[in-house]
C-alpha cells in the first residue's frame, strides 16, 4: 500500500506524462471531476469569499453630504454678515462720507486774485487722519503775494478730522486766461484711518469763466496769401483795466518762412514795447511782410500781450494770447475782396449800414482759362435783399452773386494775365437781438472755377475757394427828453416857463444795446451856462455825476449786455431870459453815448438831439401846445 505522499507524487507524475505525451490523447473525465470531494483547502477560500462579498459602507456619499451641508451653512452665515454690513453701511469708512466744498467766484477777469474757500467735512463714524487736499492750477497761474512767481499746485494739510467735524482753508492765487475761457481746477483729497495703511482718495474740481482780461489783443489778418506776395495784418492791444498799466508789451511769434518788411512800431526782436496804457486805451501795431512756402501749407502767427521787465525782450507776465492761421495758396485765378476799401482783416459794419464791396480778379496762369466762373456765396446774419451788382448777377434763391460769361463775355476765355473788377453792395438788417441773436457775422465765400489745357493738351477743370467775414457791430440807441409832471421827482415853477422865473425839469436818458456786449458804456453831455444842475434822480450808485467846472453831466454805465436797456435821470433848473421869449430854449446839449464792442473789437458811438423845454414825452403836457415856449 502506497503512502499518501507517494500516492500524491505518483498521480502528479502520471498526469504530467499524459499531459506532455504526443501519442496519447488526453481524456477529461468530467464525471469524475464533478464528483471529486472538495479538498480541505477550500475552507480557507470560503473565509476569503466572505470577506470579499461583505458590503462596505458608503463613506464617499456621507462625506459629500457633509460637505454640502457645511457649504450651505457657510453661505447662510456669509449672507447674513453681508446683509448686516449693507444695512449698517453708515458705520463703515467711505470717501462718500467725506464732502469737499470749494466756493469762490464763478466769473473773473484775467489777472484777478481769486480766493477759494475750501471746506472738508467728515461724516464717517470714525476720525480720518493725514488728510490732505491737492489743487492743480492751469499754466500761467501766479502767487497772490508775488505775481512774478508761478505756481502749479497747492497742497493743503488738514490733519485729523473728527467724526462730524469740518475744517476750512482759503487759497489765494492769480489766474489768467483769454476772454471766454473756462478754467478748471482739479482737486484730490487723500486720507487714512487709525490702524490702517489704506489710502482713501476722492476727486472733485472747480470751474470758473474768464469774462475779461486787463489787457486784450485782437488780430486782423488774412486767412490765406500767395507765396512771396506782400500782405499785411494788424494787432490791436487794449487796456480793460481801471488803472494805467505800465511796461505793456506785444510779442509776435512769426512762423517759418515769414519775413517782415514794414512795421508801424520799431520792435526789439519780436517784442513791441507799447509803454503805459490808460484805461480803455487801444494801441494798434501794423505789420507787412512776405510768407513763402508750398501751396496748401498752413502757418500760424502767435500774439501775446502782457508786461515786460524793463529792457527785457520777452513778456514777463502774459495776460492773453491770440493766434492767426494763414494758408499759403497759389490761385490760378487770383481774386481780391475789398470791403469799404479794406482788403485785410475782418471788416466791421454796423446794422443798417451799407457795405460797398469790390471784387477784382486776375489769371495767374500762363495759359488761358476757359468758361471762368466766380461765385460769391453770402451767409450768416440777415441782410437786405436789395443788393446792387455791377458786372454780375445776384441770385436771391441761393443768395449768390455770380460773375460769368453771361454778364461779362471775357469770362468765356480769360487770357494769361487778364484781369477785371466787379462790385456789389450789402446791408445788414437792423433788428432786435431776439430776431437775429448776438455776435453776428456775414460770411462771403468766393468760389472760382474754370478750365485750362494741361501739358497733354487735355482740358482740366480747376477750382479754388476763399472766404471773408464781415462782423456786425452792435447798434446803440439813446433817447433823451425832458419831463415835468413825472420822472420820479417833484418839479416846480411855471409851465410854460416865464422869463426871470425858475422852472425845474427832469432830464431822462434811456439807452438800449442790441446785438453785442458793450464795455465802458458812457453818456456825456454839456449843460448851457444858463442851466443849473440840481441833483441826481437815478441811479443812486454814484455812476451819474456832474462836473461843475466843465458844466458836464457824465453817466458811467459800465458793461451793457446785448439786448439790455438802462435808464438814468437828473434834475435841472432853468431861469429864462426875456431874450428867449417865444422860443423853446435848450436844456441839455447833444449827449454822446459811447462804448467798446467786445465782439467787433471797435469803439461805437450814438448821438441824439438836444433836449429843450418842449415836453413831447410828458403825459400831461405833450398835447398842450406851447407848453415849452417861454412866456
Amino acid at each position: 500500500m502506497k503512502s499518501e505522499k507517494e500516492d500524491t507524487v505518483g498521480s502528479l507524475e502520471e498526469e504530467r506524462r499524459r499531459l506532455y505525451s504526443s501519442r496519447k490523447k488526453i481524456e477529461r473525465p468530467e464525471a469524475h471531476l464533478s464528483r471529486s470531494p472538495a479538498p480541505s483547502t477550500p475552507h480557507r477560500w470560503d473565509n476569503d469569499d466572505k470577506v470579499k462579498t461583505k458590503k462596505v459602507p458608503h463613506k464617499h456619499v456621507r462625506f459629500a453630504l457633509g460637505f454640502f451641508w457645511s457649504a450651505i451653512g457657510f453661505f447662510i452665515i456669509a449672507l447674513g454678515i453681508a446683509t448686516y454690513l449693507f444695512l449698517s453701511g453708515g458705520r463703515s469708512v467711505s470717501v462718500n462720507h467725506v464732502s469737499v466744498a470749494i466756493k469762490g467766484p464763478t466769473t473773473i477777469a484775467g489777472g484777478d486774485t481769486v480766493a477759494l474757500s475750501i471746506s472738508v467735512t467728515n461724516n464717517n463714524p470714525t476720525a480720518i487722519q493725514d488728510t490732505t487736499l491737492s489743487l492743480v492750477f492751469p499754466t500761467g497761474t501766479r502767487r497772490s503775494t508775488d505775481v512774478t512767481q508761478s505756481v502749479t499746485h497747492d497742497d493743503e494739510a488738514f490733519g485729523v478730522i473728527a467724526p462730524g467735524a469740518s475744517v476750512e482753508r482759503t487759497v489765494r492765487v492769480v489766474l489768467f486766461g483769454g476772454q471766454g475761457d473756462t478754467i478748471k481746477i482739479p482737486a484730490t483729497l487723500q486720507f487714512k484711518t487709525h490702524g490702517s495703511n489704506a489710502v482713501f482718495v476722492k476727486h472733485t474740481s472747480y470751474a470758473l469763466s474768464v469774462i475779461s482780461t486787463p489787457l486784450s489783443v485782437s488780430v486782423e489778418a488774412p486767412t490765406e496769401t500767395v507765396s512771396g506776395q506782400v500782405f499785411s495784418f494788424t494787432a490791436n492791444v487794449r487796456s480793460n483795466a481801471t488803472k494805467p498799466i505800465s511796461n505793456v508789451g506785444l510779442n509776435i511769434g512769426y512762423p517759418t518762412g515769414f519775413i517782415p518788411t514794414k512795421t508801424s512800431l520799431t520792435p526789439t526782436g519780436t517784442l513791441f514795447s507799447l509803454g503805459t496804457l490808460s484805461p480803455g486805451q487801444t494801441v494798434t501795431v501794423r505789420i507787412s511782410g512776405k510768407l513763402t512756402g508750398q501751396d496748401g501749407e498752413l502757418r500760424v502767427f502767435r500774439f501775446s500781450v502782457g508786461t515786460a521787465n524793463g529792457a527785457d525782450t520777452s513778456i514777463a507776465l502774459s495776460y492773453m494770447t491770440q493766434t492767426a492761421e494763414v494758408n499759403i495758396m497759389q490761385p490760378f485765378l487770383a481774386t481780391t475782396l475789398s470791403i469799404n476799401g479794406k482788403t485785410s482783416g475782418p471788416t466791421i459794419v454796423s446794422a443798417g449800414e451799407t457795405a460797398h464791396i469790390s471784387l477784382s480778379w486776375k489769371n495767374t496762369l500762363s495759359v488761358p482759362i476757359d468758361n471762368a466762373l466766380i461765385e460769391v456765396k453770402l451767409s450768416g446774419a440777415p441782410f437786405n435783399q436789395n443788393i446792387q451788382v455791377v458786372g454780375g448777377q445776384y441770385q436771391s434763391a441761393t443768395q449768390t452773386i455770380v460773375f460769368s460769361r453771361d454778364s461779362d463775355p471775357s469770362f468765356a476765355s480769360l487770357a494769361p494775365g487778364a484781369q477785371g473788377v466787379g462790385s456789389f453792395t450789402i446791408t445788414p438788417q437792423s433788428t432786435s437781438t431776439e430776431a437775429i441773436g448776438t455776435n453776428q457775422t456775414i460770411t462771403m465765400t468766393v468760389s472760382v472755377s474754370g478750365q485750362r489745357l494741361g501739358q497733354d493738351n487735355v482740358a482740366q477743370a480747376i477750382s479754388s475757394t476763399v472766404s471773408k467775414k464781415i462782423k456786425i457791430s452792435t447798434a446803440l440807441s439813446l433817447n433823451s427828453y425832458a419831463l415835468y409832471s413825472t420822472g420820479g421827482v417833484a418839479n416846480s415853477g411855471p409851465v410854460p416857463p416865464v422869463a426871470n422865473q425858475a422852472t425845474t425839469y427832469t432830464i431822462m436818458w434811456s439807452v438800449h444795446n442790441t446785438t453785442n456786449d458793450v464795455a465802458g458804456a458812457t453818456i456825456i453831455a454839456n449843460l448851457p451856462t444858463y442851466v443849473q444842475f440840481v441833483g441826481v434822480v437815478s441811479p443812486r450808485d454814484n455812476s451819474l455825476s456832474y462836473d461843475n467846472g466843465a458844466h458836464t453831466v457824465t453817466w458811467n454805465i459800465g458793461n451793457l449786455s446785448a439786448g439790455e436797456s438802462r435808464t438814468g435821470s437828473f434834475q435841472v433848473s432853468f431861469i429864462p431870459s426875456t431874450s428867449q421869449h417865444g422860443s423853446e430854449p435848450v436844456l441839455v446839449n447833444k449827449p454822446v453815448f459811447s462804448g467798446f464792442d467786445r465782439f467787433a473789437q471797435v469803439h461805437i458811438t450814438a448821438n441824439t438831439n438836444v433836449i429843450t423845454t418842449n415836453m413831447s414825452h410828458d403825459p400831461k403836457y405833450s398835447s398842450v401846445s406851447g407848453s415849452g415856449m417861454v412866456q
